[in-house]
Parts: C-alpha cells; structure tokens; sequence
C-alpha cells in the first residue's frame, strides 16, 4: 500500500534528466547544517585581513596548481587551509595564539590532526602578510616530501 502525502509547496519537479527532485519543502527544512559546519561558513565569512590575503594566493591552485580548501573540516577541527592532494594544514595564527591557554590547546588540536594523517604548518599573521612565499615554500617542499615517499612506495612494489 503506497500512502502519498500532499506537498505543501507543489509536486515535485522534474530536473532535466527526468528525475524527480525534493522540492516539497524549502531548503532550510530539508538541510540540517551540524555545528561544525556552521561554525565553518561563519569563519569563512569572518575572516581576518592575513586569511583573506593568503587566500587570494592559494585558491584555485595558485601554487603550483594544488587546489587548497579554506575552513576545512578535519576529524572536529576546522582548520583554515588545508590542501587535500598533500594532506597539508596551513594554520595562519593571531596574536592570541601567544597565550599560555591557546598555545596549549593549539598543540592539543595539532596533535589530534596530525595522528589523522596530516602535517600542520603555522605562520604567525605577519608572516602570512610580510613574507607570503613563505607559505608557497611550505606546500612545495610537502608537494617533495610526498612525491618522495610516492616513489618509494611504487619501487616497493615493483
């Protein structure tokens, strides 16, 4: 016995390939956005003057043509770039980060992404904003840390 419930906003509308969509309830009913993921857009959309500029340097793979992630969410962190391909994390840290508290909980977070596979890279924000090619050395010399050890796995197995 199939039960149709009438849809509050119309029935439901073909996309071009014929198949049906969910479009009975507005997209705020439909998507729960988890906590984690909206504290992301808010960091995104709140982001400080050295982000904003270390941003417009890696997006869209302006070095070296790796693709670089802002805000992305790792294990329960978000971090502020990370370059999936590499397993990178590059942190850009506020003069907050110079207290004891934040230090600590810096290297616990640290810790935790790294045990999940990921090297974590930190600049201070004048860094990030007086010596920006500092940065690109970072992705470049992970970019030879992982060709290296792809190498050598691929002679292991031959």
């Amino acid at each position: 016995m199939k039960v149709v419930l009438p849809a509050p906003f119309g029935p439901a509308r073909r996309t071009r390939v014929g198949m049906e969509t969910n479009l009975r309830f507005p997209a705020a009913e439909r998507t729960v956005q988890s906590p984690i993921m909206s504290r992301a857009r808010d960091l995104r959309q709140s982001a400080g003057l050295a982000e904003q500029r270390v941003w417009a340097r890696l997006r869209g793979g302006g070095v070296d043509g790796f693709k670089v992630r802002r805000q992305h969410r790792i294990g329960r962190y978000v971090v502020d770039f990370a370059c999936v391909a590499l397993r990178l994390v590059i942190e850009i840290d506020g003069g907050v980060h110079e207290r004891d508290d934040v230090m600590l909980r810096d290297h616990l977070r640290q810790t935790e992404i790294e045990a999940l596979g990921w090297t974590v890279v930190r600049f201070s924000n004048d860094v990030a904003l007086g010596e920006p090619w500092r940065i690109d050395e970072a992705i470049r010399d992970r970019a030879k840390v992982v060709g290296s050890l792809c190498s050598l796995s691929q002679r292991e197995r031959a």
